[in-house]
């Protein structure tokens, strides 16, 4: 995050690979899902010099709901964590210490939720994305308005901001789930 922000930082799962789909343990167990709901272990290697504390997100962009579908805002991840072990998004442990505390996600349920696309659509996309802060805390609530709640708040270090003497670096890993119907 110095300088120009050049790094080469990425995220990976040992559990599925970049582009291809996520098992059916990591699916949303309800409405159109039969999974377990459990997080996947994922790993990050590469953030930025000065990077003070992380964030993660699970996006679906391709939800029918106009905005995408938010499944798992975790933040203030200690910087010196650089992977999460299966399951840590277990909806009844909102503050993980080290591993950051959980946000409500658009289920309307704290920690991870998992995939679940409606059935008779294509597949959708799930992005795993890791935020590299400059900052240790966010300052952000667990009850923060959930659609967005990283990326739509004055808090939120952006590219730029006065306040924030670095820079802002994410790292993806795309997921991909069918509805149960296509399989």
């Amino acid at each position: 995050m110095k300088g120009n922000g050049m790094s080469h930082f990425t995220v990976t799962s040992p559990e599925f690979k970049d582009q291809n789909p996520l098992e059916r343990v990591h699916e949303f167990n309800g409405f159109d899902g039969t999974g377990q709901n459990r997080s996947p272990a994922l790993q990050w290697q590469g953030a930025p010099e000065g990077t003070k504390s992380f964030a993660l997100t699970l996006y679906d962009p391709d939800a029918p709901t106009g905005s995408g579908f938010w499944h798992w805002i975790l933040f203030d991840i200690d910087s010196s964590v650089t992977q999460l072990a299966a399951g840590v998004g277990s909806a009844d442990a909102t503050d993980l210490g080290a591993s950051g505390t959980q946000a409500a996600n658009d289920y309307g349920a704290t920690g991870y939720g998992g995939p679940c696309p409606p059935m008779g659509l294509p597949a959708h996309r799930y992005i795993f994305t890791v935020h590299a802060l400059g900052v240790p805390k966010l300052g952000l609530r667990r009850t923060q308005p959930r659609r967005g709640a990283l990326r739509d708040q004055p808090e939120y270090p952006r590219h730029g901001h006065p306040d924030w003497p670095l820079q802002t670096l994410s790292a993806a890993l795309l997921g991909l789930v069918e509805p149960l119907a296509s399989r």
